[in-house]
């Protein structure tokens, strides 16, 4: 059992409390696949789920997700993404930042060869998130709460059958990791 009293020396001297410890880190690193919620930013709201995979190295971190989302005027929104990053002390809540790129799709989302039901956006996307990591002591159960834009940079595909879905340009993002 771990006492946190102070102990008695053994020549005699006076007790000596034992030095705070950091939350205890594997440096090897720990691998988390968790969920996520997000509220997308757009003129057109919405909201999406993901599934994510993290790794957490120390202070670096890596994030892969899959998100798909509905806005309110019916769009879809599809995002395949990877970030690297580091939280910004060893604390175990600590602020973080991660910047990454993805493949967005918006728009009336097809993958298969029925005809179009209306237009659809494939772009490349650079992304930015700042947030907050709860909980990295644990081995199980961090909560990372963050805010990312999103900057388009290469358009891939693009279909015209009505007017263009407004671009998402931001995520409100809760990750839940097991």
């Amino acid at each position: 059992m771990l006492s946190l009293a102070p102990r008695a020396r053994a020549d005699g001297g006076e007790a000596v409390a034992p030095p705070a410890s950091a939350p205890d880190r594997n440096p090897g690193g720990h691998v988390y696949v968790g969920l996520g919620a997000s509220a997308i930013g757009a003129l057109s709201p919405g909201v999406a789920l993901s599934y994510e995979l993290s790794i957490e190295v120390r202070r670096f971190l890596f994030n892969a997700e899959l998100l798909g989302g509905r806005r309110v005027n019916g769009y879809e929104t599809f995002l395949l993404g990877g970030s690297l990053g580091t939280t910004l002390s060893d604390a175990n809540e600590a602020p973080y930042l991660l910047g990454g790129v993805g493949y967005l799709t918006d728009g009336y989302i097809q993958f298969d060869s029925v005809p179009s039901r209306g237009p659809q956006r494939d772009q490349v996307v650079l992304t930015l998130e700042v947030g907050y990591v709860l909980g990295r002591s644990r081995r199980f159960g961090q909560i990372w709460l963050g805010l990312r834009g999103l900057v388009p940079i290469a358009t891939i595909y693009t279909r015209h059958d009505g007017p263009m879905p407004d671009f998402p340009f931001a995520l409100l993002t809760a990750r839940f990791l097991l």
